[in-house]
């Protein structure tokens, strides 16, 4: 018995370190309903074979062995589908708990800033790869504060220098 989430999870952690669009695990989920072992293990070669960046020859042959391992074309596509969908949490996973891990130096940043401005209260959750800031009295360029406290964020805290992380900015609602 194939352990659908195990494979499929395993995968998309090797596509994300790949550079592997979504697209082509959700294209290959597709296909592996209408077509059986021998078309898929056709289009796989053809894909890793093509030239261009799509995925390596090591990929490729993981997604064959994968698929030597399901009884029927069904069960791949089942893998192809929960690798497809837990690609959006190999990659943002470590980028939310490395945000997480100082939180408590982001807000105190964060409290300086608003401070300094006079933006008043403030407040900040994590969503995905983003940094969404809340401060009660914002005004001007919402982008360009963004900006100005990305940067202000990845000079004041060593770990997030290399973070590739978004800071959106939003009005706190409520005060």
């Amino acid at each position: 018995m194939v352990d659908v989430y195990a494979e499929g999870e395993a995968l998309a952690e090797m596509a994300v370190k790949e550079g592997v669009a979504r697209k082509q695990l959700t294209m290959l989920r597709d296909l592996s309903q209408v077509r059986d072992k021998r078309g898929i293990r056709n289009w796989i070669r053809r894909q890793t074979a093509r030239g261009v960046r799509v995925w390596s020859y090591e990929f490729g042959r993981r997604l064959e062995e994968v698929l030597d391992k399901c009884p029927d074309t069904m069960t791949f596509s089942r893998i192809m589908g929960i690798a497809a969908q837990s690609m959006y949490w190999v990659e943002c996973e470590p980028i939310m708990s490395a945000l997480y891990e100082v939180m408590p130096e982001i807000k105190r940043v964060l409290r300086e800033y608003s401070g300094f401005k006079g933006y008043g209260d403030v407040d900040v959750r994590i969503y995905g790869k983003q940094l969404t800031v809340f401060f009660e009295k914002v005004r001007g360029d919402l982008g360009s504060i963004a900006r100005d406290i990305a940067g202000l964020l990845r000079r004041s805290i060593p770990s997030l220098r290399n973070l590739r992380f978004t800071v959106y900015i939003r009005k706190l609602e409520g005060r």
